[in-house]
């Protein structure tokens, strides 16, 4: 695929109009090629066993260094915020709008130009 509208035809049919789909997709847009597609990065960049300290120390880390930004949030609600700032945690960020991953699986090669006039 080359450009939006091949996208939006590979699966307008499927996604976009579901109305006789009897299943919901979600999408993962990632920016590169992992050989562990759909893995939280906790587990990405693993040598062996997992250890729970890993994502503890994370979690705890950044309500240590800010706690005022997340002392009114819960557990999932932190957690959210950790990954949206690119933390490491168990969490994998899914979307049920194409578009939306797609934007993902770009955003590393789309160049934008500041210097346009609205």
């Amino acid at each position: 695929m080359t450009n939006l509208s091949q996208f939006i035809d590979a699966i307008g049919n499927v996604v976009i109009e579901p109305s006789d789909n009897k299943y919901e997709y979600f999408f993962r847009g990632e920016n590169a090629f992992y050989s562990t597609a759909c893995l939280p990065n906790l587990f990405r960049y693993s040598t062996g066993d997992i250890n729970d300290n890993i994502e503890f120390e994370s979690y705890y880390n950044t309500l240590t260094l800010f706690p005022e930004e997340f002392k009114d949030l819960s557990n999932l609600d932190i957690l959210c915020k950790i990954q949206h700032y690119e933390g490491v945690t168990r969490l994998l960020d899914v979307t049920s709008n194409p578009l939306v991953a797609l934007y993902f699986a770009l955003s590393n090669k789309i160049k934008f130009d500041n210097t346009s006039q609205a």
